[in-house]
């Protein structure tokens, strides 16, 4: 039967501690490799431009809406989305108006909302022009328009036509 000595069971310590070491410095270094790496991903994710639906999905839209309708203007600088379901109204004005005239006043405009519906398959709405009285009047869901009918967007057609069926109203109420 072999005695376990002082001096044995000591380097057996000694041993175990440098395996420890070892191995602790090993997954140390790949650690410290790996933060290295996270912050280097971390910067690559700070650089990616979010695709902003208004940007990339609605004004081109707008653009191919424009070049149908002759004759109108669209003040698209700003595409803000308001209120709970983020709609975007887009009005359209008359460009042959007289100087003095309220590009405003009823016969001079015509507008579509937009209003994202589902984005990651790039599904817009927009009102119809109807309504309904699903919420009672003065309550955060008739505030925020959830009472305007919308259907959706199915061709770049469709908004054109919506839009110059108000243009013919327009000029038959003239």
């Amino acid at each position: 039967m072999m005695e376990t000595t002082f001096e044995s069971i000591k380097n057996t310590y000694i041993t175990l501690g440098r395996e420890y070491n070892t191995k602790r410095d090993d997954l140390n270094a790949k650690i410290e490799r790996a933060q290295r790496r996270i912050v280097k991903l971390e910067q690559q994710r700070k650089k990616l431009k979010f695709p902003f639906w208004t940007e990339l999905l609605l004004r081109p839209v707008l653009n191919l809406i424009k070049i149908q309708l002759p004759g109108w203007s669209c003040d698209d600088e700003h595409l803000n989305p308001m209120g709970l379901g983020c709609r975007v109204s887009v009005f359209f004005t008359k460009t042959e108006l007289p100087d003095n005239a309220d590009p405003w006043k009823e016969g001079n405009s015509i507008y579509i909302v937009f209003v994202p519906v589902d984005l990651s398959i790039g599904l817009l709405h927009y009102e119809t022009g109807e309504s309904e009285q699903r919420y009672p009047t003065g309550t955060i869901g008739a505030i925020n328009g959830f009472n305007r009918k919308t259907k959706p967007l199915e061709s770049v057609q469709e908004a054109v036509d919506f839009l110059k069926r108000q243009a013919d109203h327009v000029q038959s109420v003239d």
